[in-house]
């Protein structure tokens, strides 16, 4: 791949972020996400939940778990453009997780500036952190895909993110205590529950949604989840 076809796959990464959670909130987003309307509210009232997301989102990042599920599906044979919305269901819900992880780990700075729950409080932080994890998956409802799909897609993600807070809580445990060592094959399980499973989530998408079969993504993934 050349540098340019990387970076034009990046800025599409970048520009579905901006779609899928608007640093401005409109009345199309709220009903999308809500599944309601919500003309009752001014739209401008939610700007304050999805600003601390964006301040973090602004300071950059690598991007690379949406680039694994974009070159992932180009390699089961899907179409690149047809993947890039669902990208966000790996770098909103990891965005969400270092928000949460620096109030529990009480970290001061991340990426450059101020931890998230330092410039805007710790109940703005973990409700904007704890939005993140959920709010992309408004968008497995309203895609064209087969329910089929969509069913393998939704029970993926929330076996993931299980997974997850079940890796940040065995982490949480043993930074706590001292005196205890994790066996070896303890911590490679937590490893690969804590950073290994939204790469691994990533993989998995991409051959779903390219059609590809349950033995296929989950041998996709498992790759992914080790180099995570």
């Amino acid at each position: 791949m050349t540098i340019d076809k990387y970076t034009q796959r990046l800025e599409k990464i970048e520009a579905a972020l901006a779609r899928v959670l608007p640093p401005l909130a409109d009345s199309n987003w709220l009903t999308a996400v809500a599944g309601e309307s919500l003309l009752d509210v001014r739209p401008e009232a939610f700007n304050d939940i999805t600003a601390p997301s964006w301040a973090l989102l602004n300071r950059g990042g690598k991007r690379w778990r949406s680039l694994v599920m974009v070159l992932g599906y180009e390699l089961a044979g899907g179409e690149a453009e047809g993947i890039f919305e669902l990208t966000t269901l790996v770098e909103l819900p990891h965005t969400g997780s270092l928000i949460i992880d620096d109030i529990e780990d009480k970290a001061v700075e991340r990426r450059g500036g101020p931890a998230i729950h330092l410039q805007f409080g710790i109940d703005k932080a973990i409700n904007a952190g704890n939005f993140l994890y959920f709010e992309p998956t408004y968008l497995i409802e309203q895609s064209r895909l087969d329910d089929s799909v969509k069913l393998r897609l939704l029970v993926c993600y929330l076996r993931v993110m299980r997974r997850l807070h079940f890796g940040q809580g065995l982490d949480i445990q043993w930074h706590n205590d001292h005196d205890f060592i994790p066996s070896r094959s303890e911590y490679l399980r937590m490893c690969r529950y804590k950073t290994g499973a939204l790469s691994r989530l990533a993989a998995e998408i991409a051959f779903a949604a390219a059609g590809r079969s349950d033995l296929e993504a989950d041998s996709f993934g498992r790759l992914w989840e080790d180099i995570g």
